[in-house]
């Protein structure tokens, strides 16, 4: 009866190593409206990056202004992160607006923030914005995660 007690209770002390520390998508109303899809998106969960999912290039059309990400950091401490933006085609797009700062925390609740793409009118072009994020892992038994998002 012992042995059992150990393992278990091993078991719930080695949760925190396995379990993930991050989550970052894109909610079920956000992607029916860029894809017409009706899911959510997840480019991280539980820490695992999607890989596939970070890999496209999601076209936003033009009548679309902001996108709003969500993200949470699953432990009890927010996680520090970096971010940037940059963005071709100057003369048809005012510089991407953030509703977060460019370094911060992630916090421990699910919350969205935005990233609005000012089009000028001025002309008509495709334009590549590229977002980085780049979040810190809260121990060495977690990777830190580096995303690129292009629109």
């Amino acid at each position: 009866m012992a042995s059992k007690t150990l393992v278990i209770a091993w078991a719930c002390l080695a949760l925190p190593l396995v379990t993930g520390h991050l989550n970052v998508l894109i909610s079920q109303a956000e992607v029916m409206k860029l894809l017409g899809l009706d899911a959510e998106l997840y480019y991280v969960r539980d820490g695992v990056v999607n890989t596939y999912a970070t890999s496209f290039i999601v076209p936003v059309p033009a009548h679309i202004a902001d996108l709003e990400f969500m993200w949470q950091a699953l432990g009890k401490r927010p996680l520090p992160y970096v971010m940037s933006i940059d963005y071709e085609a100057r003369g048809a797009m005012l510089p991407p607006q953030v509703n977060i700062s460019e370094k911060g925390f992630v916090p421990t609740t699910l919350q969205t923030f935005r990233v609005r793409l000012p089009c000028t009118g001025a002309k008509s072009a495709e334009i590549l914005v590229t977002m980085q994020l780049n979040i810190s892992a809260p121990d060495r038994a977690h990777k830190d995660v580096r995303l690129l998002f292009k629109r």
